[in-house]
């Protein structure tokens, strides 16, 4: 998470709406992960990038803006498990089963493509047999959970 944070930092965090973000960081002990690190920080990025975007938007609301990063390891399921929650704006209920669809994107024209969280997707469940799910409260944020199997 931490190169993705990097990554992201550099890109967004320079914009003045973004420069006070509190990240808060709850780690936990895990064990190693047989994977592709590149296309899992790529599906890690993804997610988190829409995190930045969604709490861009309380910030312009002058609410303080947030996101949240856990991870966990369940020695009985065997899995790793990755929790980036946002304070955002979240998401409409009867746009929340599409989210994870090439293309979908709640953004306005011309501000998204729509594939960051299809890829994601595609990335944590189809290549790494793990799973991607998402809550969210309209006008309270999202928290989107990645588990991974060890």
């Amino acid at each position: 998470l931490e190169i993705v944070l990097t990554t992201l930092s550099n890109q967004y965090f320079s914009d003045p709406l973004l420069q006070d973000v509190d990240i808060i960081r709850q780690y936990g002990e895990l064990p190693e992960l047989n994977c592709f690190p590149i296309h899992l920080n790529q599906a890690l990025f993804n997610i988190l990038e829409n995190a930045v975007q969604a709490v861009k938007v309380v910030a312009l609301d002058n609410v303080k803006p947030q996101i949240n990063l856990k991870t966990h390891y369940s020695k009985s399921s065997s899995l790793i498990q990755v929790e980036i929650k946002d304070n955002g704006p979240g998401i409409l209920p009867e746009n929340l089963p599409q989210i994870f669809n090439p293309f979908f994107t709640t953004r306005p024209v011309g501000e998204g493509k729509g594939l960051g969280l299809s890829i994601s997707h595609q990335i944590i469940v189809e290549q790494h047999g793990g799973h991607l799910s998402c809550q969210s409260e309209f006008g309270k944020g999202s928290c989107f959970v990645v588990e991974l199997p060890c």
